[in-house]
């Protein structure tokens, strides 16, 4: 087991192709896509659907290498009770970006 860099990637830093893909992806559900990026990079949309207010985020845990195989642990960050908080319809996503072509598997925490 070794752990596996990766980048935090914008939506305006995606290629036109990966970008394509990625609008297709409907947000309004909790969604997690890989989508195949240039050579052998591979791009993870982790998405937690529809939201009532602001305040949740995702956090990447770990991507590590365990049996030729990439596992990513998200956790989604919740607002803590009472805390003021934006009341606007929120889609929270993260997406990271990973250089290689093995098996990617997502788990939430």
């Amino acid at each position: 087991m070794n752990e596996i860099k990766y980048s935090t990637v914008e939506y305006h830093q995606l290629s036109s192709c990966v970008k394509k893909k990625a609008d297709k992806i409907n947000k309004k559900e909790k969604k997690v896509v890989v989508i195949k990026g240039e050579k052998e990079s591979q791009y993870v949309y982790i998405g937690l659907g529809e939201r009532r207010t602001g305040g949740y985020d995702i956090e990447i845990k770990k991507v590590e290498n365990v049996d030729d195989k990439i596992f990513v642990i998200y956790k989604e960050i919740k607002p803590e009770s009472g805390s003021m908080v934006i009341q606007v319809i929120t889609y929270p996503y993260n997406i990271i970006r990973i250089d290689s072509s093995l098996t990617v598997v997502v788990t939430e925490e």
